[in-house]
């Protein structure tokens, strides 16, 4: 399956939920700007906060347009990494597994995508160093942008 490349380019504000860390509540929110390969079929996506929060990896769009108007859903998964200590983090490298919604008007998007960054506890059986469980974030992203 050859990848496809018809780029997107959003912005959008995320809103932070930890999960798993009753002594470290997390409740943030902050701009983010991502990238994707495209909206169908499978591709790449990156994406970046301005308070040192990545994210890259592979996803799969489901696209279905009826005229210009066009509704997607693209599960990823892949890896974020911060550049500095987060509590409600186990580590400055986790697994980034999630989904968004997207819906279209010719190259405008509009979106939300929700995405959970954790050490994967609950897939793989195990704790970080700290002993701490399936720890991590959970992020709802409100997107909008355009499709090149």
């Amino acid at each position: 399956m050859i990848p496809c490349l018809a780029p997107v380019v959003l912005a959008g504000y995320a809103f932070m939920f930890s999960q798993g860390l009753d002594n470290y509540p997390l409740e943030s929110h902050t701009p983010q700007v991502e990238v994707m390969t495209c909206q169908r079929g499978i591709g790449g996506y990156i994406n970046a906060t301005p308070t040192g929060l990545y994210a890259g990896g592979i996803q799969y769009g489901f696209q279905q347009y009826i005229g210009p108007v066009g509704v997607a859903l693209i599960p990823h998964f892949g890896i974020s990494h911060t550049d500095h200590e987060v509590m409600a983090l186990p580590s400055y490298t986790q697994f980034d597994v999630g989904a968004g919604v997207y819906a279209t008007y010719e190259q405008m998007i509009i979106g939300l995508k929700l995405s959970h960054w954790s050490n994967g506890n609950a897939i793989f059986n195990w704790s970080d160093s700290a002993g701490r469980e399936n720890v991590g974030i959970n992020m709802a992203v409100l997107q909008v942008g355009w499709e090149f």
